[in-house]
């Protein structure tokens, strides 16, 4: 397993930050996701905004996942945004700290580095807009495939918990999946969260 190391992106001014830009992915969240999608375990898989406490890689590694890159938040002058496209991935899982303001740019970057499926968390919201409409989800080369969306609201500032339970919130957030071999409708799906909220 290596790791990369460069800065995240930010979308807000640092007084207005959570600490260190970091919102955190609960343990829970993660087993969710891998419990509805079916990858791969024997693929290559970039972590581009891993925080200190590298809650995806571990639940990852968990699962039997071991071929990881993991690009850990520091203070350097380096984004994902000036990620050399001639590495390739298989898959691109994040929990990204870009938000609304650099959601386009961060998806079409990952386009050129995930050879087969990108997966973010993202409020549902950043399906919203002319803009990300024209840019990203019209795109069919590599489209939005599916929407896993969490019923209850997931608070994502809070500290991690080894039990994988989380405050809720105002945001509805959903994992999104983009797969270069999807055709047809985009699906959703529902995952019930109920039981981690506390």
């Amino acid at each position: 397993m290596s790791s990369n190391r460069y800065i995240r992106a930010t979308a807000k001014p640092s007084n207005e930050r959570n600490k260190n830009d970091s919102y955190i992915t609960p343990y829970s969240m993660i087993q969710q996701l891998l419990d509805a999608e079916d990858l791969d375990k024997n693929a290559t898989i970039l972590e581009p905004c891993c925080s200190q406490h590298r809650s995806i890689p571990k639940v990852l590694i968990k699962n039997g996942f071991n071929n990881i890159t993991e690009n850990i938040y520091e203070e350097t002058n380096k984004s994902f945004l000036d990620f050399d496209e001639n590495i390739q991935y298989d898959y691109i899982i994040s929990n990204t700290p870009y938000g609304n303001k650099n959601f386009i740019d961060f998806v079409n970057k990952a386009k050129t580095i995930a050879r087969k499926k990108i997966i973010l968390l993202y409020p549902l919201n950043c399906l919203n807009g002319i803009e990300r409409y024209n840019k990203i989800y019209k795109d069919t080369d590599y489209p939005l495939s599916k929407l896993y969306q969490f019923v209850r609201f997931p608070m994502l500032t809070d500290s991690i918990r080894e039990d994988g339970t989380y405050s809720t919130g105002m945001s509805i957030y959903a994992w999104f999946i983009w797969d270069k071999e999807h055709t047809g409708d985009i699906i959703l799906r529902q995952i019930d969260n109920n039981k981690y909220c506390k």
